[in-house]
């Protein structure tokens, strides 16, 4: 059965509906090119063996115990604020030898039936004996992503025991960040100013470079990084 939430009516099909989509081959189930407007498309009743088998590499297709998620494709500034993001990761992680930066549609495996694919995450140098699958997980909210971004994926990252997640909040121009303290986890929000991150010893950002339009050159904004923050 498919839904589409939250931006358009759910829509749940009749027998007639149900008995055509049967017949619906694998590598089919995952096409949502009919669907126009902003919305997060759901596919329940797949196995995990089969999202692994037929979900698209080329877009976010995530596997949250027994429900697919496919959210719209992302807009412009969206896809600039992760790629400045992305870049300025990825500098600072060979600079402090840290493990790989990873790019959704990358996937994120949290556990048995949970495969998400953030917008942006660092693994640990050595997952094998870490305690989480990820250091770091950045996602850029949008209208079709908010309620899930926050709600199902937030639970997961903390249920894996994921040490910091940052939510970029493009509307609301503020960074939400998710972090452990102890056993349990706080919420800081950063309107401004800078902010330093937890789990990535060294990283932080001046907030309003992400606000800028068009975004500063990121190689800058990690020389300014590496140097340490201002005083």
């Amino acid at each position: 059965m498919s839904t589409v939430t939250p931006a358009a009516p759910t829509f749940k099909p009749d027998r007639e509906t149900e008995s055509r989509e049967a017949s619906v081959p694998p590598e089919l189930w995952f096409d949502r090119s009919s669907i126009t407007v902003d919305a997060m498309v759901t596919i329940e009743g797949v196995t995990e063996e089969d999202w692994w088998r037929y979900a698209p590499e080329g877009r976010i297709c995530e596997y949250i115990d027994g429900v697919v998620y496919m959210p719209s494709p992302a807009t412009d500034e969206h896809q600039d604020v992760t790629l400045f993001s992305a870049d300025i990761l990825n500098g600072f992680r060979y600079a402090k030898k840290l493990g790989a930066a990873r790019l959704g549609p990358a996937v994120l495996k949290l556990g048995n039936g949970r495969n998400l694919e953030p917008d942006i995450f660092v693994v640990p140098v050595d997952p094998a004996s870490s305690k989480a699958p990820a250091v770091f997980v950045m996602e850029v909210l949008s209208p079709s992503t908010r309620a899930n971004d926050l709600g199902k994926k937030s639970r997961a990252f903390r249920e894996a025991r994921i040490p910091e997640i940052v939510y970029v909040d493009l509307a609301k121009h503020s960074l939400s960040i998710v972090r452990r303290d102890g056993e349990d986890y706080v919420t800081e929000s950063v309107t401004e100013g800078i902010w330093k991150s937890r789990s990535l010893d060294g990283f932080w950002l001046d907030t309003t470079w992400i606000w800028e339009r068009p975004l500063p050159d990121p190689r800058l904004c990690l020389e300014q990084i590496l140097a340490g923050p201002p005083l």
